[in-house]
């Protein structure tokens, strides 16, 4: 659950949608996509299709992805190091998109 979550969240950032504005297009409670997001609770197979939506991609993208897939088959980086970098970074990009709106 916890890599579910942590797609959800990469996609919510990425869409530039706060969990306020996702719970509220879902009709949840901001607590709940975060318990989503920490992996905290389980999801079920609708509310999986409902996130999917308001993010714009498929179900299996959020179970699935994997940031480092995108760089494996680069010949001048190794896996090992571009997971870790790629977590750090979509970490630290998160977090950064947080700062950003509460000065909004």
């Amino acid at each position: 659950m916890h890599k579910l979550g942590n797609n959800i969240r990469t996609f919510r950032t990425l869409r530039g949608i706060s969990q306020e504005g996702l719970a509220a297009q879902l009709k949840k409670s901001q607590n709940w996509v975060q318990k989503i997001e920490a992996g905290e609770i389980d999801i079920t197979i609708s509310n999986l299709e409902a996130i999917a939506t308001v993010l714009n991609v498929e179900p299996n993208m959020l179970m699935t992805f994997n940031p480092a897939q995108i760089f494996n088959n680069c010949s001048n980086f190794q896996g090992n190091y571009i997971n870790y970098n790629i977590q750090a970074e979509l970490s630290t990009i998160s977090d950064i998109l947080q700062e950003i709106k509460k000065k909004l």
